[in-house]
């Protein structure tokens, strides 16, 4: 079943109906699939109000992206992979998802991104590569890392004066997000990145970044997103206490949001 939905995946995409196809088998096959899609929608109206600007950073085939616009939010989803742009090409609320087929790094340029067997997965961090190879979370699904691409590359700098200082930033890139962060000189209201089993360094690295003030609050999900795991927002040093004390196969996004009367 599984290789039969991710071939009628890529007739229809190729066929330019991959979105109402995708639609037409959620609303008629795919309960589960809707209510977890509802329960994220649930979550993330918590942070984002209608009119704000979303950059969705390794969008993927921009199954967020949708999530954020569905909310009123304009959307920036930025993808390198020429596989997944086409998708985001087809998304539902079009008209508030900008499309920009790039990497994002600490500076303009071109880069080497590597592809998994799974559409799901790519990274520019041999770091994270070499770590997933170990994960036997990763190991059961089988996913292979097949070959090596060039993408553009641009920051958050360039797509905050391409398109405005957004307000929420969800970043999505598989053990880059250290340099992803480099090319910010502005905090936004909230900041979301992944954190992965046996890179928490990295993690602890990225809250450490003069971009995001001492005095920022800080919580984390597990998983897909239905409600944070910490009953308050808590400072960066006591986040990381608690994620080091977590079982070793932790993964999820910590989120970090500026404090002040704008929030």
């Amino acid at each position: 079943m599984k290789s039969l939905r991710k071939y009628g995946k890529l007739i229809a995409l190729k066929a330019n109906l991959y979105r109402p196809a995708r639609a037409l088998h959620r609303r008629m096959c795919d309960a589960p699939f809707r209510k977890q899609l509802e329960r994220i929608r649930r979550f993330y109206g918590g942070i984002i109000r209608s009119g704000d600007l979303v950059f969705d950073v390794g969008a993927n085939v921009g199954t967020y992206s949708e999530i954020f616009a569905s909310l009123g939010a304009q959307v920036v989803a930025v993808e390198p992979l020429p596989e997944n742009v086409a998708a985001l090409h087809n998304c539902s609320y079009r008209k508030r998802i900008r499309v920009v087929e790039a990497a994002v790094g600490s500076e303009i340029g071109t880069g080497k991104i590597r592809r998994a067997s799974s559409r799901t997965m790519a990274s520019m961090s041999r770091q994270f590569i070499e770590a997933a190879q170990m994960n036997p979370r990763i190991q059961e699904h089988q996913v292979v890392w097949k070959d090596e691409i060039e993408v553009d590359v641009t920051t958050l700098d360039a797509l905050a004066r391409d398109y405005g200082s957004p307000d929420f930033i969800k970043v999505d890139v598989e053990g880059f997000e250290e340099s992803v962060l480099d090319g910010l000189s502005e905090q936004p209201g909230y900041l979301s990145f992944e954190f992965t089993p046996g890179l928490l360094q990295a993690a602890k690295r990225c809250l450490a970044k003069s971009i995001i003030s001492p005095d920022s609050e800080c919580n984390y999900i597990v998983g897909d997103p239905e409600q944070f795991v910490l009953d308050c927002w808590s400072d960066k040093d006591s986040l990381m206490r608690h994620l080091i004390a977590s079982p070793p196969d932790l993964y999820g996004d910590i989120f970090v949001r500026r404090t002040g009367p704008h929030i």
